[in-house]
Parts: structure tokens; C-alpha cells; sequence
């Protein structure tokens, strides 16, 4: 027959011991489970899934990177051979804090938003044309940034999907215009990835990265992916290129896909500076344990200075990721109570030890 009052040391009743007896047993069975919910749950995530119909309009209209906000500087460069030459830059400043993505305002009543509450529409980053200068002024800026607004290629059956495209410079109709390099960066911040808030973002032997190119990939010569870690921007060791074979004059017979294990290839610190979007030639590649991700995205370059088109249009960038979710703190005045129920209970523990012993 179950007791449900005990004896203390003077050999009296006590109710008030027995429930908080029984209360801290349950108290200490409720922490072990919320212990085991507060531990880090690590799942795999699709933190990035760019790629859809952002423009809305009914009249092809196409959306400008960053608003159009293009800039220019006249400023002394290096040919191939490492000798001074006079060069013009048209570019967007790289910058995490001003997106490069279009925005989200009306500009005349044919122009509608870019929709920027979309999953991972908004992005950041930069690109820059060098010039030789040896041609009109005219020549000497990147013609075409922006949201292609309803394009169709080959693959895709849905013909309101749009896709970014980046001209560098030069034309179809006149390939051989002007010299150039180009480089451009995109950068997709944690704070829009498709996690939970305060999770933590990591790389795993599952992980992936991944970009197609929708349409264009003219004159390109690397396309290497992006990751921060904490303030510190990396690039891939590894790099891409379309195979000439899919190329046409007016653009891929059909989309290509590159795809990244980010864990299986070396890294090396990338600092890019307003126009100075090229990564160092002396830059050391390591490995690298990516284990809180704060951004993602990829590079591309063409970095020998000639006459040819440059031109890149991507549909899509996608990037598998681990994520943690944070452990749950337990609250303070909650923790102070459950250590007061254990020490009241090592008391009453004594005591029914000291009183059956005498």
C-alpha cells in the first residue's frame, strides 16, 4: 500500500515534504525532456532558391539593376603585358548593404515592381568594365544590367520566367568595338535566406551549390563561387566554363547547370573594393570548414583585356545547406526555481536518511 505522508527527523508527519518530493521527481523529468528539446537540430535546407517571375508587366519591360545607378572613372589600368594604358570603368560599386537587385518601384505606369518579397529576390554584389580607352565615349560603358522580364529559351516551357542579365560591354552588332575586362559579383545575404531566424548555416557532406545559365555566356573566361564566412568573402579554387559547343551567335541552344560540393574544393580569400571586383592572382587556395554561413553567390571574369563580347544571363542559383536551429535558452527565474526544488529535495532527502537511522 502506497504512503503518501513521510516521517521527518522528530518523527512527524509531513505532508508539505512529501509533495515537494514528488514535485521535484516530476520537475526532474520534465527538465530532461526539455533538455533534449533544447539541443542544436541540425536539417539539411534549400537556403537559396532564386530563380522565377519577379517582373510584373504587360509590356515586356525590363527592370535595371540597382535602379540604373551605373557609375564611371577615368583611371590608369595594365595591358596583358603589365604596361600602363588609359582605361574608362562603367560599373556598379560592390557593396552588402545596397542590393544590386532591381527595385521594387514603379517608374512610369508601363514599368511594374520587381517583386522583392519573393523568396531570395533580393540580392547584392557589384560588376565592373574596364575600357581601353581607343574608341567614342559611347562605347565605354556596360549596356545592358537588369531583370529580363518573360524571356523563353530552350528547356524551359514556362515563358514568364525571367532571368538577369549582364552585358559587359560590346554588341552583336559590333563584337569587336572595344577592349575589356570584366568582372561581376552576386551575393545573396543570410538575412534572406529561406531559414529560420537564428539558426546557424553550414556546409556538410550533403551540401551543393548550384547556377544556370539561361541564355548568354559570351567571352566569360571563370565563373568560381562565392561563400562569408563571418565578414570574410571566399572564392572557389574550382572553376566554370559554358562549353563552346552550346554557344550560338544569339545564345545557348540549351541552359547549363553547374553544380558545386563545396567541402570538395579549395578556397581563398576574396576582398573586392567598389570597382575592384577582380580577385588577386597571388591569392592562396585552402580548404575550409564553412560552419556559419553568412552569405553565398557566385564571381565571374573575363580577365584578359580584348575586343571580344561579354554577356551572362542566369535563370537560377540554388545552395543546399545544414541548418542548425540555436538551442532554446531556458529562462532564468525558471532555472532559479527548478534549483531550489532540487536543493529542497536533497534536504528532505537528509532528513528521511537521519530519521531512519534512528
Amino acid at each position: 500500500m502506497e504512503h503518501y505522508l513521510s516521517v521527518d527527523q522528530y518523527g512527524e508527519k509531513s505532508i508539505v515534504t512529501t509533495l515537494f518530493l514528488r514535485m521535484s521527481k516530476f520537475c526532474s523529468v520534465f527538465v530532461a525532456c526539455l533538455l533534449a528539446v533544447s539541443s542544436p537540430q541540425v536539417t539539411a535546407s534549400l537556403v537559396v532558391d532564386f530563380g522565377g517571375d519577379y517582373v510584373d508587366t504587360v509590356n515586356g519591360v525590363n527592370r535595371n539593376l540597382r535602379g540604373g545607378d551605373l557609375k564611371s572613372a577615368e583611371i590608369v589600368g595594365a595591358d596583358n603585358s603589365g604596361n600602363p594604358v588609359d582605361m574608362y570603368v562603367s560599373y556598379f560599386d560592390y557593396s552588402l548593404s545596397t542590393p544590386l537587385s532591381p527595385t521594387a518601384q514603379i517608374e512610369n505606369p508601363t514599368k511594374y515592381d520587381y517583386d522583392t518579397t519573393q523568396p531570395n529576390a533580393v540580392f547584392y554584389g557589384g560588376a565592373a568594365s574596364y575600357f581601353e580607352k581607343a574608341a567614342p565615349d559611347s562605347a565605354y560603358n556596360i549596356p545592358e544590367a537588369a531583370a529580363i522580364v518573360d524571356h523563353y529559351w530552350a528547356g524551359k516551357s514556362d515563358s514568364t520566367y525571367d532571368d538577369i542579365g549582364l552585358r559587359g560591354g560590346n554588341s552583336m552588332s559590333q563584337p569587336n568595338e572595344v577592349a575589356l575586362r570584366h568582372y561581376s559579383s552576386f551575393v545573396w545575404k543570410k538575412e534572406d535566406f529561406v531559414t529560420q531566424s537564428g539558426s546557424t548555416v553550414l556546409f556538410d557532406d550533403d551540401s551543393s551549390m548550384s547556377l544556370t545559365v539561361s541564355r548568354k555566356w559570351h567571352g566569360l573566361e571563370e565563373l568560381r563561387f562565392l561563400v562569408m564566412q563571418g565578414t570574410q568573402a571566399y572564392l572557389s579554387e574550382s572553376t566554370f566554363s559554358v562549353d563552346p559547343s552550346y554557344i550560338r551567335t544569339w545564345g545557348l541552344t540549351t541552359p547549363q547547370t553547374f553544380f558545386l560540393d563545396p567541402l570538395d574544393t579549395n578556397w581563398a580569400a576574396y576582398d573586392p573594393l567598389g570597382y575592384d571586383l577582380a580577385l588577386d592572382p597571388l591569392s592562396m587556395f585552402s580548404l575550409m570548414d564553412f560552419t556559419d554561413i553568412t552569405a553565398v553567390g557566385f564571381y565571374a571574369a573575363k580577365d584578359t583585356l580584348d575586343a571580344q563580347l561579354t554577356w551572362l544571363t542566369f535563370s537560377d542559383f540554388e545552395v543546399e545547406a545544414a541548418v542548425t536551429l540555436n538551442e532554446v535558452p531556458i529562462p532564468a527565474t525558471f532555472g532559479l526555481f527548478l534549483s531550489a526544488l532540487v536543493m529542497f529535495r536533497m534536504v528532505a532527502g537528509s532528513k528521511r536518511r537521519r530519521a531512519g537511522s534512528e
